[in-house]
This record gives structure tokens, C-alpha cells and sequence, in this order.
């Protein structure tokens, strides 16, 4: 597993970076954390970031990452098998 502070596919060195761990044999990326101001609303934090993380989970398909969601509290789900 590889960790990453990647949140958005258009960041500098992402698609280099996400080759070499593809390259090196990862299959499990922890991503960066999305940040939001306290307080708030939910749902528009969600909407503001919803593009960015359909962008980000199709790059992450391209080099051969699996998609995977947490499922609160402690499961994980697969959403696609390994390329």
C-alpha cells in the first residue's frame, strides 16, 4: 500500500507518480485528505469536490488501481477489480 497527498489528477507529478507506483507493483493508494471549512454545509462541500473525485477515481483506473470505498464503520467495498 502507498500513501499519497494527491486529491485531484491535475496536481503536478500525479501522472508520473501514479505510473512509478503502478510500475513498482502497489495496488492500494491512500489518497489525500479533502478539506472543509467548519461549519460548513455538507453538502456542498460534496458538490464542490464531486468532479475532481469522479476525474480522480478514472485516473486512478488508467495505470490498473482497483477502486475501493469505506463503508462506515470499518468495511471496505469493492467498486472494480484491479485492471
Amino acid at each position: 500500500m502507498g500513501t499519497t497527498a494527491f486529491t485531484s489528477p491535475d496536481e503536478p507529478l500525479f501522472d508520473s507518480t501514479m505510473e512509478a507506483m503502478a510500475a513498482a507493483g502497489f495496488t492500494h493508494l491512500r489518497m489525500g485528505y479533502y478539506r472543509f471549512e467548519p461549519r460548513s454545509d455538507p453538502a456542498e462541500c460534496l458538490e464542490r469536490v464531486s468532479d475532481t473525485v469522479q476525474r480522480l477515481s478514472a485516473a486512478l483506473a488508467a495505470p490498473g488501481f482497483g477502486i475501493m470505498r469505506l463503508k462506515w464503520p470499518r468495511f471496505v467495498e469493492r467498486v472494480s477489480d484491479r485492471v
